[in-house]
């Protein structure tokens, strides 16, 4: 009905121009500017009734104002004029109420824009003409890409107004022209950030491949709270490409999950060289070597470059987590007048406490991007440890009298013929792991396994006289290590020949075997 009354209303308003350009006949411009109200209530009419067709109207309406300033300029000259005033008043306020009615619909958001074509076919409405140029642009870059050749075609702009929200879109307008070249198929293209990664043959198939990327790093039991998401923007889109280009969904699974990319691998150990970094890298040398084909070795701080899987896209994977967790404990320590410098004695021992934790976790592609702690509660708490520490002053020789090797023990053995041989010492029962002092100041010059005693240490006091210590689960001490009268040099144990943990305690006085219960008592 709307384009029945459109021609009608064309022909009126031809009418109407063509009186406008005589404007020395009164009469004729009066009955024109009379039909011209009438068109104009009829298209305020329009505008309102049929709003399917605004844009057309507008579109009209637009032509025919450009006109109403040559009939006010009449109207004026002609308000003087007693007959023609009447009419002519009439007609300028109904042409008042069609610029008001055009005002309004340029504020209900109707714009004046192009009508784009290519190659006489329309594929669009824009604003901007920008928009559809970059369209045809990456539409020829993609139809070369396809055939082989260059494609150049070129947009075509012509006036028309715009309604709201009628605007074409750049995809829009570079899928229309796509879908009209032979040879180039539908398909659904997955985008990430904006840039097309894979295409597939169906939306199906597209949704199909981001599900399996997304289970390839879900846990098997997904919880309520559980967010799994891209880190990319993800986006489906309907586009044209050649078939040859799309991809099933298991080749498009390993494309976005294995994807190469070069990075830069610094040297850092002299051991390195281009075979072992392409084996840690998980690359063959001929693969390393293309990448780096001016390089036959490396030293410490080159850098060489490396083949890495990056994948075009990442999966994060949010949950809540509730686990235990220990709770270190301190040390403490006080000051001891009664140990020498050096040394320490545990009063207590520590103990670890343990915590509930409840924390939100983040993992991207299976590796922990972040954990938040939400709460903590420390079930028990951990017990300090307490230690002494020595500050008395070490003497630096002998006293010249022996202290016991042990603070507690049971002498089993004595000095001595023993089993039809001489014993050149004494054991002291005590349990393996018991400290094991020097008897007196001096200098160690031996530290290290006796056949027969097992670990084993000798003291020279520098003034005659020697001690040995055997039978050790631990030495303490170094060759060369001076060491003062009570200072802990080993730990008890059963290494050597030993029927079980002893400490064997020898005395010598220039070179010659002592009784050590002459200078020691047990």
């Amino acid at each position: 009905m709307f384009f029945a009354e459109d021609r009608s209303l064309k022909s009126c308003v031809n009418k109407q121009k063509r009186g406008m350009k005589n404007l020395s006949n009164k009469k004729a411009a009066v009955r024109e500017g009379i039909a011209a109200s009438a068109l104009y209530r009829r298209l305020g009419a329009l505008l309102t009734e049929d709003s399917d067709n605004k844009s057309n109207i507008i579109s009209y309406t637009t032509s025919v104002f450009g006109k109403i300033s040559d009939f006010t300029s009449y109207i004026v000259k002609s308000l003087l004029q007693k007959k023609t005033r009447v009419k002519i008043m009439a007609g300028a306020t109904t042409l008042i109420l069609v610029s008001v009615i055009c005002i309004s619909a340029n504020a209900a958001g109707y714009k004046l824009g192009y009508e784009v074509s290519v190659n006489g076919e329309a594929i669009g409405t824009v604003v901007d003409q920008g928009e559809a140029i970059a369209a045809v642009d990456s539409a020829n870059e993609t139809i070369s890409q396809c055939v082989g050749e260059d494609y150049e075609a070129e947009p075509v702009f012509s006036r028309t107004i715009v309604a709201p929200n009628s605007e074409s879109s750049a995809e829009e307008m570079e899928n229309s022209i796509l879908s009209t070249i032979d040879g180039m198929a539908e398909c659904a293209a997955v985008f990430a950030n904006g840039e097309a990664i894979v295409n597939l043959g169906s939306t199906d198939e597209a949704e199909l491949l981001l599900q399996k990327c997304k289970d390839k790093y879900s846990p098997e039991e997904i919880a309520d709270d559980m967010i799994i998401e891209f880190c990319e923007d993800v986006e489906i889109k309907d586009s044209f490409i050649a078939p040859d280009m799309i991809k099933s969904v298991d080749d498009a699974f390993t494309l976005v999950t294995e994807n190469k990319a070069t990075a830069d691998y610094t040297v850092a150990d002299e051991s390195e060289t281009l075979k072992s970094i392409a084996e840690d890298n998980g690359m063959t040398f001929s693969e390393i070597k293309s990448l780096n084909p001016d390089i036959s070795s490396v030293d410490v701080g080159d850098t060489v470059k490396i083949s890495v899987v990056s994948p075009l896209l990442s999966v994060r994977v949010t949950e809540i987590e509730e686990y235990e967790e220990p709770v270190p404990y301190e040390s403490k320590s006080s000051y001891s007048d009664e140990l020498y410098v050096g040394e320490t004695e545990t009063i207590t021992s520590g103990s670890e406490g343990c915590a509930s934790v409840v924390a939100r976790v983040s993992t991207v592609n299976g590796k922990e991007e972040s954990r938040e702690i939400i709460d903590r509660i420390v079930i028990t708490a951990p017990i300090p440890e307490i230690k002494l520490i020595g500050r008395k002053a070490l003497p630096q020789s002998a006293t010249g009298v022996f202290g016991l090797p042990t603070t507690s023990g049971k002498l089993t053995s004595n000095f001595g013929s023993r089993w039809g041989r001489n014993h050149n010492g004494v054991d002291i029962s005590v349990p393996s792991g018991s400290s094991v002092y020097a008897s007196d100041g001096g200098v160690v010059t031996y530290s290290g396994w006796m056949s027969g005693y097992g670990n084993y240490i000798v003291i020279d006091h520098q003034n005659g006289y020697q001690t040995a210590y055997g039978h050790n689960s631990q030495n303490l001490v170094s060759v060369g290590q001076r060491v003062a009268k009570g200072e802990k040099i080993a730990l008890s144990g059963s290494t050597g020949n030993s029927t079980g943990p002893h400490l064997h305690f020898e005395v010598k006085k220039n070179g010659v075997y002592q009784n050590p219960l002459s200078y020691v008592k047990y």
